[in-house]
């Protein structure tokens, strides 16, 4: 009776735990592809509780496993790598595994010391670290636990067909309304991300996306699992399983009949929402991805006719989706291939490409930091590239910058595993899970060569969904429907083996109480890390949302007329402000829109001057602040200079701004203020 009781608690557990990861999944496209902080630290949460129930429920069962765990290793160890790249460590152990960031970081302390007023001091000197952004790094930190934890969730808690059934469903109930409302949003002709939200710096606004790339790059992998479902529904088989044609047309009134139209309705609308994006990435990667199902359903005779039917009629339905929702904008976009294929260097992605790649040579052994992209590339960045780049539009080639051989090796091996084990396996699966593996693979496929072009796996919800399509073809693996064995008489041992080697499996390098100890010791140590990461996350959140309320206050400054009305909104807004830097110290990004504001306030002559000498004193600490996070990037450099030179110390003014033009490719870019006619 007890352990009934403990089987249906665990069940319970991994339910819960289960519904959690997927919720993660479906709500983060709908908060506007989780590129706000406060957005993606919501998502993290969630993801975070749902590891913790699973953790327990590991660590309170009386037989702890975990599946695939070599495979889960790889993403562990990824995971500690991010966190090696973010820790102080010694300056010697930084410039033997990357000697740049000691030496940009030697720099910066030498500007520090430079900065020294008087007989006072000078900013504390900053430690020593592999990333050049320790602040972008741990944000990536977060994420990645994010990543993993609904991955291993999703593999560890499915224990039934129907339970991945269940949550591939409820992803594309969801998927199939972003498409039919991003249409509905396309046709309005709105300029708000779901006709309520403007984003803060814009972008080619398609669905709940600011950029219609990455909904193109979301869609087709929604594409590949409802794919998947379509293909493997039980009713496909029954398309041509009459004998005669009489009982076909009587088919097609039957439920069955209107099930597959349903899904083949939403296979339809999401591939033909994901071509009317008119991303170029997303329409090539599609149809690169259809036709490579179309080779392999031909040449596989175990895939059967109703799958090549299938297929081909999919493939058919979305071009004409394509043709009727979109046709101009899908001939004017794919006419563009040929001014890049006569000048593929010249292409903006191309060029950026390059840089990174030459970024990637500064520390190519463990990388400027996962996340640090951002706070690093105008170190290397063409003159041709004029604004300010924030991904590299190639995720594979910013992999290798941000993470360096250590990073990438423990990525791809991660990557062959899975594409390994799909391979061993493939062949022995049930027709319906060899079906559905197809439809996933699409997904995947798919992703693998949008990243070439573009950074659509830097958006969470894309790399979330991403995580879900790989945990989709694990467990179409792992719960594959055995046919049932015919029972035979025992043989006799030298019979046995006359008629074959007999297969036998592996034996686990740990067995009996040794083992459940172990598995128990590594559940209950990641359900600690967990929970202290998600405390973590609450501190970051509140300093997230300090400065949104920063940002809504500084927006109100521009419409107050009275002098002290406009005083009020200010101190309200320098109180948001301290707390932005006391809880998230590592968005440098933040920290740098508060000192621009702070400066402009500075500047107005409607507040005392009393006051202005405050906010300019506390605008220094934030650019410090945003300067120990990204000590690589210009950009809170700058801000420092222009605060200095605004309380009239003008030799810690032109410290600083010379170490911000030692941070970028060509240092006549970087001018104390910028001419008004530019």
């Amino acid at each position: 009776m007890n352990a009934q009781r403990t089987s249906k608690t665990q069940r319970v557990l991994h339910g819960t735990a289960r519904w959690l990861a997927v919720a993660a999944v479906i709500l983060s496209p709908w908060l506007f592809g989780s590129a706000e902080p406060w957005a993606y630290l919501v998502i993290s949460a969630i993801a975070g509780l749902a590891s913790i129930i699973w953790l327990f429920a590991v660590a309170a069962s009386p037989q702890p496993e975990f599946n695939r765990p070599l495979f889960s290793l790889l993403l562990l160890l990824l995971i500690a790598i991010t966190v090696l790249q973010l820790v102080p460590l010694p300056r010697a152990v930084v410039a033997a595994a990357n000697p740049y960031s000691a030496t940009l970081t030697d720099s910066a302390n030498l500007a520090f010391a430079r900065m020294a007023v008087g007989e006072g001091e000078g900013p504390a000197a900053l430690g020593y670290s592999l990333s050049l952004s320790p602040g972008a790094t741990w944000r990536s930190v977060w994420l990645l636990v994010a990543y993993v934890g609904v991955l291993l969730v999703l593999i560890n808690t499915c224990r039934h067909w129907r339970h991945m059934v269940a949550i591939a469903t409820a992803v594309a109930i969801s998927g199939f309304f972003m498409a039919l409302v991003a249409l509905v949003h396309r046709f309005s002709g709105a300029d708000e991300i779901l006709w309520i939200h403007e984003p803060r710096y814009g972008g080619s606004i398609f669905g709940p996306f600011t950029n219609r790339n990455h909904f193109a790059a979301h869609m087709n992998m929604l594409f590949g699992v409802v794919l998947g479902l379509f293909l493997s529904s039980q009713h496909i088989s029954e398309i041509l399983s009459w004998p005669s044609w009489r009982e076909r047309v009587a088919w097609l009134s039957s439920r069955s009949a209107s099930r597959i139209a349903l899904a083949a309705f939403a296979v339809v609308l999401i591939g033909g929402a994901s071509c009317a994006s008119a991303s170029r990435g997303g329409m090539l990667s599609l149809s690169i991805g259809l036709a490579s199902a179309a080779i392999i359903v031909s040449r596989r005779r175990s895939m059967g006719a109703p799958a090549r039917l299938a297929i081909f009629g999919v493939s058919a339905m979305v071009v004409v989706a394509m043709l009727w929702l979109a046709r101009d904008d899908v001939f004017r976009r794919l006419s563009e291939f040929s001014i890049i294929f006569n000048d593929p260097m010249g292409d903006y992605r191309t060029i950026a490409t390059t840089d990174t790649l030459r970024l990637f040579l500064k520390a190519p052994l463990t990388g400027v930091g996962f996340g640090a992209f951002r706070h690093a590339y105008t170190l290397v960045q063409s003159p041709d590239l004029a604004d300010r780049w924030l991904h590299a539009h190639n995720d594979w080639a910013q992999l290798l910058a941000e993470g360096g051989w250590l990073g990438t090796v423990t990525f791809i091996a991660a990557v062959v595993m899975f594409l390994r084990y799909v391979a061993r396996h493939f062949e022995a699966l049930s027709p319906r899970a060899r079906l559905y593996v197809l439809g996933v693979g699409v997904g995947l496929f798919t992703i693998s060569l949008h990243s070439i072009v573009d950074y659509s796996l830097h958006k969470p919800a894309n790399a979330l969904l991403l995580c879900f399509l790989v945990a989709q073809g694990i467990l179409a693996i792992h719960l594959r429907e055995r046919p049932r064995q015919r029972t035979s008489r025992p043989q006799h041992a030298l019979l046995r083996n006359m008629t074959g080697p007999q297969r036998t499996s592996r034996r686990p390098w740990l067995r009996g109480t040794a083992r459940r100890r172990v598995m128990r010791g590594v559940a209950v140590t990641a359900l600690a890390l967990v929970c202290l990461l998600m405390i973590l996350e609450g501190r970051a959140l509140r300093g997230e949302l300090a400065f949104s309320r920063f940002y809504y206050l500084a927006r109100l400054t521009r419409n107050v007329e009275n002098s002290a009305d406009l005083a009020a909104t200010v101190s309200n807004a320098c109180k948001e402000a301290e707390l932005v830097k006391a809880l998230a110290p590592h968005n440098s990004d933040a920290l740098g829109e508060v000192t621009a504001m702070m400066l402009d306030w500075t500047m107005d002559a409607r507040l005392s001057r009393e006051l202005r000498i405050r906010i300019a004193t506390r605008a220094i600490e934030s650019a410090t602040i945003a300067v120990r996070g990204a000590r690589s990037d210009y950009l809170p450099w700058l801000s420092l200079a222009r605060t200095y030179f605004t309380l009239g110390l003008y030799d810690q003014a032109e410290a600083t701004l010379d170490q911000a033009r030692s941070l970028v490719r060509h240092p006549s870019q970087v001018r104390m203020f910028i001419a008004p006619t530019e």
